[in-house]
């Protein structure tokens, strides 16, 4: 995703608005192909890349801390589908 974001950043230049196209456009690719998940999947997939893009921006661009958040969120469903207490969708 970080990858994506900054091709499409270059490609709608690199301004503050390029910036938000960019992590829009990435945000919903990724976020649909989350649709064998079902709604709940493709919201939940659009909730955490618009967080993980606020922290990317956040510390400066940084693409560790994101990818270190996104690792820690995975091992806590890991976590929670193994202890089978994660939360059913609706």
């Amino acid at each position: 995703r970080g990858w994506l974001t900054t091709r499409l950043a270059q490609l709608f230049g690199r301004s503050k608005v390029g910036w938000t196209l960019a992590v829009v456009v990435a945000n919903l690719l990724f976020a649909v192909a989350h649709g064998y998940q079902n709604l709940t999947g493709v919201i939940e997939a659009g909730l955490d890349g618009l967080l993980f893009a606020g922290l990317y921006f956040a510390t400066g661009r940084n693409l560790l801390a994101p990818m270190i958040a996104h690792g820690v969120q995975d091992t806590i469903d890991v976590l929670l589908i193994y202890t089978n207490t994660y939360p059913s969708p609706v």
